[in-house]
């Protein structure tokens, strides 16, 4: 110890024995895990990648944090089974026997989880840990779960390290229907994710938005990063207008923001204003 803090070279063994005590205790319930069949061996494919579906060389090949794992009782034990990283792997799979005390609270179930998964909160050497989401647990349709029964009743669940529920893109050209809706997102790369979202938005509400925002237009706000920069003419970097539209002002656009949070699963209160931009022939908005 050094100033009350440890070392850096204290700290990385403390973080690796750490690491070693979690897989020492999943091993310890590997050993109790029976034969039971996963029930959920048919439905892994619509949300996990495979290897080569990465082909950027300069980052991981996997959704880091990502973890698709199924959850359900058997011979009167607690299974999980899991694919990490959100990436399919025949031999890559994690087994284990929860305890059955974990079903006591919320809190003792997201303690044995995330112990058995093998992940922690601090991921890399972010200097605002304090700032980080705490863990998402989703049912298959983008639904975040709060229960121990409520896993139990989904069985297979999305466990999201970052918190906020994405759609997997699985692979370039995958088409997902949205259950409930006539929405598609259509995979178009997979690092970075990036969707097409068909049926979106029909023509008729396109020229409704351009009809609403006519008489809005102002020019383009840029806000100053720096003090440097607070007396630099903002049509230096931009010169496109813009409007925003309250959702109040047509039901329409109340339609549209039940879309938003349809898709993106984000209650409607985070929405921002419809905003509409204009870029006449030789207007920008430069970085």
């Amino acid at each position: 110890r050094k100033t009350g803090k440890y070392c850096m070279p204290h700290l990385a063994l403390i973080q690796m024995l750490r690491r070693a005590a979690a897989s020492l205790v999943l091993v310890g319930h590997l050993g109790l895990a029976s034969p039971a069949e996963s029930p959920c061996q048919d439905r892994y494919a619509a949300w996990l990648s495979r290897a080569e579906v990465f082909e950027r060389h300069d980052e991981p090949k996997e959704l880091q944090g990502l973890h698709v794992a199924c959850v359900w009782r058997s011979s009167g034990e607690l299974h999980l089974e899991a694919q990490l990283n959100g990436v399919w792997s025949p031999v890559g799979w994690l087994r284990a026997v929860l305890p059955e005390k974990s079903l006591e609270s919320w809190t003792d179930f997201r303690k044995e989880l995330q112990l058995a998964l093998l992940f922690r909160k601090e991921t890399n050497n972010w200097g605002y840990l304090h700032l980080k989401q705490n863990f998402g647990i989703f049912s298959e349709l983008g639904t975040r779960l709060a229960s121990a029964e409520e896993v139990l009743e989904a069985q297979l669940v999305l466990v999201v390290e970052g918190g906020q529920w994405f759609w997997p893109p699985v692979e370039i050209g995958y088409m997902r229907s949205l259950p409930g809706t006539s929405l598609q997102l259509e995979t178009i790369s997979v690092q970075p994710v990036v969707f097409r979202v068909r049926g979106f938005l029909k023509d008729q509400e396109c020229s409704k938005i351009i009809e609403l925002g006519q008489d809005k237009m102002v020019a383009s706000p840029v806000t100053p990063m720096t003090s440097a920069w607070k007396d630099t003419d903002v049509s230096d970097f931009r010169t496109s207008t813009q409007a925003r539209i309250p959702t109040e002002e047509h039901e329409m656009l109340q339609d549209i923001d039940e879309r938003v949070a349809t898709l993106t699963r984000v209650p409607m209160r985070h929405n921002e204003e419809v905003q509409v931009l204009r870029y006449e022939k030789t207007q920008f908005y430069s970085a």
